[in-house]
């Protein structure tokens, strides 16, 4: 009698980088450390000024789009669209990364085990968190052994079932600040519990896109609707999330937060269009008008 097959449990991932040095290292590390054990696809969005495609081909599974340098749509966007080209492909698991993390042998094998039944997993040892400069959330992540419930979603590392990522608001109306605070309501708010990883579990090649030099977009774009959300429950641009939970499970001073003064929203515009062109013709028509 035949035996019955055992079907492979599928891993999508997906990287975001902003003009990212790191990002070659980042690939192989995770292609170097897999455990064979599960089949993993590794999808890639390089926001950058070179298209470095032909570094990418050596590995299999792997699948590199460069996103111009100066493109303003929120990160999570390249992520969404992801998502529901692959959405019916029958993955298992998920994991996001957008920092240059450094993971460790059969990385795969290990994140799966440590999943717990409704919970994801999200950035790195305990997080504490103060209210910087009357408007942002400072979060500081301190060492940790162990898994830690912290009921906050780092962006740049999360780790959880793809079944329940289908159920969960991807802000991409944000494109820095607000983006780990919504998403931790979002994901709370259908009983999936939030785990930081111990310490120990992998390295960080650098810091965040705070520390580049420049970034063609609005860090605080619509961020003062996720405010309204904590301080007013409510919102006009996103779509609502109950803040109540993430509020009581992290104990953030919501009274201590202020909206931001003046609007930081980026002036969205499509590159390829051919506005400018029509404008100019215009004037030049008008010219040999009066002439």
């Amino acid at each position: 009698m035949d035996s019955i097959g055992v079907k492979t449990q599928k891993i999508l991932v997906h990287i975001y980088g902003y003009k990212e040095q790191n990002l070659l290292s980042v690939v192989d590390n995770l292609v170097s450390n897999l455990s064979g054990n599960f089949l993993v696809d590794i999808y890639i969005d390089d926001q950058n000024n070179l298209t470095r495609y032909e570094k990418f081909l050596v590995y299999k599974n792997v699948f590199y789009n460069p996103v111009w340098w100066d493109e303003i749509p929120s990160p999570l966007s390249y992520r969404q669209s992801c998502i529901n080209v692959q959405k019916n492909k029958g993955y298992d698991y998920f994991l996001f990364l957008s920092k240059p993390y450094m993971l460790p042998k059969n990385w795969d094998q290990a994140l799966v085990e440590s999943l717990l039944e409704d919970s994801v997993l999200s950035g790195i040892g305990i997080v504490e968190h103060t209210i910087k400069d009357g408007f942002h959330i400072n979060k500081i992540y301190k060492n940790s052994d162990k898994i830690e419930n912290t009921g906050y979603i780092d962006q740049t590392l999360i780790f959880g079932k793809f079944a329940d990522l289908l159920n969960i608001n991807l802000p991409c109306e944000l494109k820095y600040y607000g983006i780990d605070e919504y998403l931790s309501m979002s994901f709370l708010n259908r009983g999936i519990e939030i785990y930081s990883l111990p310490s120990s579990y992998c390295k960080e090649q650098e810091e965040s896109l705070l520390t580049k030099d420049y970034v063609p977009f609005s860090l605080n774009h619509n961020y003062n609707d996720l405010l309204d959300m904590l301080i007013s429950n409510k919102s006009s641009v996103l779509k609502y999330e109950d803040p109540q939970i993430f509020i009581n499970k992290t104990k953030i001073n919501v009274g201590l937060l202020n909206r931001l003064p003046f609007s930081f929203n980026d002036i969205e515009y499509n590159r390829f269009s051919e506005l400018d062109n029509i404008g100019g013709k215009r004037y030049i028509e008008k010219r040999y008008q009066v002439s």
